[in-house]
């Protein structure tokens, strides 16, 4: 079985919804969401500025979406050229950009797969870090330090790069940009956080995620099979889960069924 990070938290969200998503590849239907759509765009434009800085040393201008909203391509444009006035000089050597990976759960039959926005070794120090940008709009709480410090993903994304490049990696660079207000009367702003990953967060996130990926495979690819956390059906802020319908009133008229394009669903 494969299983990817996002896979891996949706578990702690709710197994029912990883099981949908994750084992039955059932997503809404419609267009994707105007921030995602900006996220994906604007984490594209730095994908090919930062290409341009690594030892493969040629840039490469991304294709434009067709259905991308121009105004958010215009302010992505425009957020970029904020983000490089206030990166002129970076702390860091590229090393390689869009890392993707894939290796052996240990002491498990199953795969951790993923891909690392960027590995950049510090000028000051000479070690390699995971470099990951995260695009937010204005009062997002979703990046903050201590969340990202509570999370798995860092360690295991450090582990991954320790594989890869047979050096100790133990940072995680997260590369915060958000956007500007509605009305542009404040412009977009830039954060850096650099979270240290310990041996021990490094052993408890893979232990963690070895228990996962077996009770996924103990409970197969039916949903109907996997438990659920009720409290993740209706945040506090009153938003509701994308399979609330089907879970409590059988509707799935708003869902579509996928053939696993992200490469996270057992093989």
């Amino acid at each position: 079985m494969k299983l990817s990070n996002s896979a891996f938290e949706s578990w702690w969200v709710c197994p029912t919804y990883h099981a949908l998503r994750y084992q039955e590849g059932l997503v809404p239907d419609g267009p994707e969401p105007s921030y995602l759509q900006f996220g994906s765009r604007f984490h594209s434009i730095l994908e090919a500025y930062y290409t341009g800085l690594s030892p493969v040393g040629v840039g490469y201008v991304p294709k434009l979406p067709p259905d991308l909203d121009p105004m958010l391509e215009a302010e992505a444009q425009a957020m970029f050229e904020s983000y490089k006035a206030a990166f002129p000089q970076e702390p860091f050597s590229v090393v390689a950009t869009e890392v993707r990976f894939e290796m052996p759960i240990p002491d498990s039959p199953h795969t951790f797969i993923g891909r690392m926005d960027m590995i950049v070794r510090m000028k000051s120090t000479g070690k390699l870090a995971v470099f990951e940008t995260k695009t937010e709009n204005r009062n997002s709480k979703r990046n903050l330090p201590d969340r990202w410090l509570a999370r798995h993903q860092g360690s295991l994304y450090c582990y991954a790069a320790s594989k890869i490049y047979k050096e100790d990696v133990s940072d995680i660079i997260l590369n915060v940009c958000t956007r500007g207000s509605e009305g542009k009367q404040i412009g977009p702003g830039f954060r850096r956080d650099t979270l240290f990953r310990s041996p021990e967060q490094i052993s408890q996130a893979l232990k963690d995620l070895t228990w996962v990926a077996n009770q996924v495979e103990t409970l197969g690819k039916s949903a109907a099979d996997y438990p659920r956390n009720t409290l993740s059906c209706v945040s506090e802020k009153g938003y509701k889960c994308d399979y609330f319908s089907k879970c409590h009133m059988g509707d799935s008229s708003r869902l579509v069924q996928i053939e696993d394009p992200y490469g996270y669903l057992t093989a």
